[in-house]
């Protein structure tokens, strides 16, 4: 039996404490794709689960869960993280077009 892979899209609450996680933000949002904006993004983070560790660095498995993640919540663009062995998708939305095509760097 395979396993079940479930994404859960974090409350405001929770994604300010995983904001604060050591090692989560090497990546942040810095201009949208769209409308060239560049500050005061919104967070949104996903937790996901049924993920072994090795397979969270496959890049079909982010494929199928970005696949996932764009047809249930709307956002097109994620970044997968691992802090602390937790899997998580990290994305941003731009205040000003409100797209999720922004662009991350360090």
């Amino acid at each position: 039996m395979k396993n079940v892979i479930k994404i859960k899209l974090l409350s405001d609450v929770e994604t300010v404490a995983v904001l604060k996680l050591r090692n989560f933000n090497g990546l942040k949002p810095v201009k949208c794709e769209d409308c060239g904006h560049s500050a005061d993004f919104t967070r949104n983070v996903l937790r996901i689960y049924g993920i072994k560790e090795d397979e969270s660095y496959d890049y079909e498995v982010y494929g199928m869960i970005s696949t996932h993640i764009r047809k249930i919540y709307g956002i097109d663009r994620v970044f997968f993280k691992l802090p602390n062995s937790k899997f998580y998708a990290d994305s941003a939305c731009c205040p000003k077009c409100q797209s999720t095509k922004i662009i991350f760097d360090i």
